[in-house]
């Protein structure tokens, strides 16, 4: 199954808790097309705004899913200086998904497990009736 691009990102920001850079999140996350690349640029360019913005006459802040831990360089920190990591909405987010696959892998299993009970239930009762037919005939 091919995985969302935010789910690419979240499971790279989860397992990079101590913080990324632009090119980290760009070469390990695998085989990335050109848009999820702007996704991932806008994004970061969203929390290096709203970092160095802070506290700025008219500041309204820019949706992202990344939080800008130390803003370095004036390029939006996409020459490598700045570091991210995931912020505490998208960290959530990605927990939620994963309590949700969980849950669904869990429901999965269940139903086979169930449709075995009735399976094996049925036999015991067709069992039953067939044994208590041979008592009655005898």
């Amino acid at each position: 199954m091919n995985k969302n691009t935010y789910i690419k990102i979240f499971e790279f920001g989860e397992k990079n808790l101590d913080g990324f850079n632009y090119k980290k999140i760009i070469d390990e996350i695998p085989q990335l097309k050109d848009w999820e690349k702007m996704i991932i640029e806008e994004n970061i360019k969203n929390a290096f705004y709203n970092k160095t913005h802070v506290g700025a006459s008219g500041f309204n802040s820019k949706e992202s899913f990344f939080y800008c831990m130390g803003a370095g360089g004036g390029d939006y920190g996409l020459n490598n200086l700045s570091k991210y990591i995931l912020n505490s909405e998208s960290y959530f987010n990605y927990i939620d998904y994963l309590e949700l696959k969980e849950a669904r892998e869990t429901a999965k299993k269940a139903h086979t497990t169930s449709i075995w009970a009735i399976g094996i239930a049925i036999i015991t009762l067709i069992t039953s009736i067939i044994f208590s037919v041979i008592e009655i005939c005898s």
